[in-house]
């Protein structure tokens, strides 16, 4: 699964990214946002801080919020 998820550019190619920018020195933050509101409360307090990259999980799919791979 994890090839065939790498082959779409979904989760597993994230993950490839992410490990690289964590090897890079980057940070790694992860947020539970229930809800929308909760997304966005979260999403205002990051956003000026200029994240290279950051996603929203759901159910419904990725939403990229900044940056892109």
């Amino acid at each position: 699964m994890t090839t065939l998820s790498r082959a779409f550019g979904s989760e597993a190619a994230y993950l490839d990214h992410d490990i690289e920018m964590a090897r890079q020195g980057a940070a790694v933050l992860a947020v539970y946002c229930p809800t929308n509101a909760d997304k966005a409360a979260v999403w205002n307090c990051l956003q000026h801080a200029h994240p290279r990259a950051a996603r929203y999980y759901s159910s419904g799919g990725i939403e990229h919020l900044a940056g892109e791979i």
